[in-house]
C-alpha cells in the first residue's frame, strides 16, 4: 500500500502533466485559430496549476509538515509561481464574475480579445478573458497569470516529482 507521501507526489506530478497538456492544447488552438479550445485550455491550465498549488501548500493545518517535506524534496521554494504569495487560484466563478462586472463601465465589456483576426490588445478592464501572446500573460476577470513562468515551474516540479518517486521506489 502506498504512503500518503507517495500518493501526493504522484498526484502533484499528474496535475503538472495535466497543466502542461493544457498549455500545449492552448498553443495548438491558438495556431489553429480555435478560440473556444484556446480559452478552455488556458482555464484547464489554471485549474491544474491550482490543484498542484493546493497539494504543495494545503489549507489544512494537519498537512503542513508533510507539504513542507514534499516541497523540500521537490526543491519548490516559497518564491515559486505556484506559492500562495504568487498564485491566486481561480475563485468561484459566480462571485468573481459579479465582482468584475461591477467594475466595468456599462457597454464596455467583451468576452475575449481573441477573434477571427487574432488577438486585440489585452485590456483586463474590458475583457472577461484576454491573452497577451507576446508576454504569454493570461488575464481572467482582472486576475493576471504569467503563463510562461507557470509552465516552467510546472515542468520542473513534474520532473522533480518523477525523480523523487523513482528515488523512493529504489529505497523501498
Amino acid at each position: 500500500m502506498r504512503s500518503l507521501k507517495t500518493i501526493l507526489l504522484a498526484e502533484i506530478g499528474q496535475q503538472c502533466r495535466f497543466a502542461l497538456l493544457a498549455y500545449a492544447g492552448a498553443t495548438s488552438a491558438q495556431k489553429a485559430g480555435d478560440a473556444e479550445r484556446f480559452w478552455y485550455s488556458l482555464q484547464s491550465l489554471l485549474q491544474a496549476a491550482a490543484n498542484a498549488s493546493l497539494l504543495l501548500w494545503p489549507t489544512g493545518e494537519s498537512r503542513q509538515a508533510l507539504a513542507r517535506e514534499i516541497r523540500h524534496a521537490l526543491q519548490v521554494t516559497e518564491d515559486s509561481p505556484l506559492s500562495p504569495a504568487r498564485f491566486r487560484p481561480p475563485a468561484p466563478l459566480d462571485e468573481w464574475l459579479a465582482e468584475w462586472a461591477a467594475s466595468v463601465r456599462h457597454g464596455e465589456a467583451s468576452l475575449s480579445n481573441f477573434g477571427p483576426g487574432g488577438f486585440a490588445p489585452c485590456t483586463p478592464s474590458r475583457y472577461v478573458r484576454c491573452f497577451d501572446p507576446d508576454e504569454s500573460v493570461f488575464v481572467f476577470l482582472g486576475e493576471i497569470w504569467d503563463c510562461a513562468s507557470l509552465v516552467r515551474a510546472l515542468a520542473e516540479i513534474q520532473h522533480q516529482a518523477e525523480a523523487e518517486m523513482e528515488r523512493l521506489k529504489a529505497i523501498m
